[in-house]
């Protein structure tokens, strides 16, 4: 190994060692974060209008919107996502008088306090 070589080496080294120094990214701006969070209520709203029509809702719809919450559960953080579920299922009960979890009328059933009124 000629020393050009061991110096080429050296510097890849360096220069990958010094990035493990850097900061980390700054979290999501304000602007990003409440994009994030419309784009989960929205998702839910529509979950909840697909579990009010039941069977004949489009199963495939149904999986769609299924896995954008899941996607939006992650990018929301928990325990805030189940905090704004169960906000915005409340919501959706007043203004339609549907439980968000059933699609029934009546009661809105929370399935995290055993099915009981949320």
């Amino acid at each position: 190994m000629t020393v050009d070589n061991l110096g080429s080496r050296i510097l890849t080294l360096v220069t990958r060692l010094s990035g493990l120094n850097e900061p980390a990214p700054a979290p999501a701006s304000t602007l990003d974060r409440a994009a994030t969070r419309a784009a989960y209520r929205q998702a839910l709203r529509r979950w909840f209008e697909l579990t009010a029509q039941g069977s004949s809702a489009d199963w495939a719809e149904v999986n769609q919107v299924h896995q954008q919450i899941l996607r939006l559960i992650d990018d929301v953080g928990e325990p805030r996502a189940t905090a704004l579920r169960r906000e915005w299922a409340r919501e959706w009960r007043q203004e339609t008088g549907l439980c968000p979890y059933c699609g029934e009328r009546g009661p809105c059933h929370d399935p995290e306090q055993g099915g009981g009124l949320a």
